[in-house]
């Protein structure tokens, strides 16, 4: 009932957005960008695309305290990241830890090695995106405060993060005395909970050193700069050329639209919406930032889906995901 009510609400989010897009815009406008694609740096943003999931796999696997081999780990990524861009509110991201469990992998240590990585992605796009607010000569009055905030955001990440992995024990012995003062050891949801809790902090010790955490910062970094380059390449696949800090900031609020608890399916009319912003503020014309919003979405749509079809084939063989039985299991922890 719930997924029913979620496909419900994310059909009509989407039909909300797209309605209000294209009734600024003719199909003609969409049609004529599509027309002028150049089908060599559309097969070089695919590539970079395909390297920025062969960086993920590396990174997972530097996160793992047992790690998967390389092809494993890429096809898990590949599927994690298609039903992340399909399934409402990133809930796509529990099936990492469903895939890393059928691998035989601590839910502990699956669930460290996604809260860093993530937050090492928020850490990143925070810095790309203030460098492109540096590089930018006009910088557009709606992000003249941005600076600050930001700022203290990645600040705030980078602390969080420090003090996690280096002083993981602390957190828990405060956890113990809360548990203690309250009296709620003894609850069994609460107990399983902190349980949890306690091991997945542990397994953050994983990476306490400089050298893994460079190396994390390193992987992280690429892995965002393929993203950007991507995009870019899109554009110049179209004969739009737009700066590369212009499409740093735009595919940031894109990236930020997918934080929103309403998504459209798949993320229709919300995405196109935010990256059509971000156009705008820079003076881009209206019609033009739609078209390309839309052209933008629909290649990453079908760079998603193909990688994910890819790594499904690839898992399947490894514990029949495709099975009646078990190929809907990812979807089924979902609900």
């Amino acid at each position: 009932m719930k997924k029913t009510i979620s496909i419900a609400i994310g059909a009509i989010v989407s039909a909300f957005f797209l309605y209000f897009l294209f009734t600024q815009i003719r199909i003609g406008d969409v049609a004529a960008l599509f027309r002028q694609i150049s089908f060599l740096w559309l097969l070089g943003a695919f590539a970079v695309y395909a390297l920025s999931y062969a960086l993920r796999a590396l990174r997972f696997n530097l996160l793992l305290k047992k790690p998967l081999g390389f092809r494993t780990m890429f096809h898990v990524v590949a599927v994690q990241t298609m039903l992340i861009d399909i399934l409402p509110v990133r809930t796509g991201e529990f099936s990492y830890l469903y895939m890393l469990k059928k691998q035989k992998v601590e839910g502990s240590s699956a669930a460290s090695s996604l809260i860093i990585g993530r937050i090492f992605d928020m850490v990143i796009i925070g810095i790309i995106f203030l460098a492109a607010l540096v590089v930018l000569h006009i910088i557009p009055k709606a992000l003249a405060s941005a600076w600050i905030t930001v700022g203290i955001f990645v600040a705030f990440l980078l602390l969080g993060l420090f003090s996690l992995v280096f002083y993981g024990d602390r957190y828990i012995a405060a956890g113990r005395k809360v548990r203690d003062f309250f009296r709620i050891g003894s609850i069994s949801f609460i107990k399983k909970g902190l349980t949890f809790i306690k091991h997945t902090i542990m397994e953050f010790k994983h990476v306490a050193s400089m050298r893994k955490m460079a190396l994390l910062f390193f992987y992280t970094a690429l892995i965002w700069a393929s993203q950007y380059i991507t995009t870019y390449l899109l554009m110049l696949s179209i004969n739009v050329p737009l700066g590369i800090s212009v499409v740093v900031v735009s595919v940031t609020f894109m990236i930020l639209s997918t934080l929103l608890p309403i998504q459209g399916i798949a993320g229709f009319g919300t995405l196109e919406g935010s990256w059509a912003l971000g156009l705008v503020l820079f003076g881009v014309e209206k019609k033009l930032a739609i078209a390309t919003a839309l052209y933008t979405h629909l290649a990453a749509i079908f760079f998603f889906l193909l990688l994910g079809a890819v790594g499904f084939m690839g898992l399947r063989k490894r514990y029949e995901l495709s099975s009646p039985r078990s190929g809907s299991a990812i979807f089924k922890t979902l609900k």
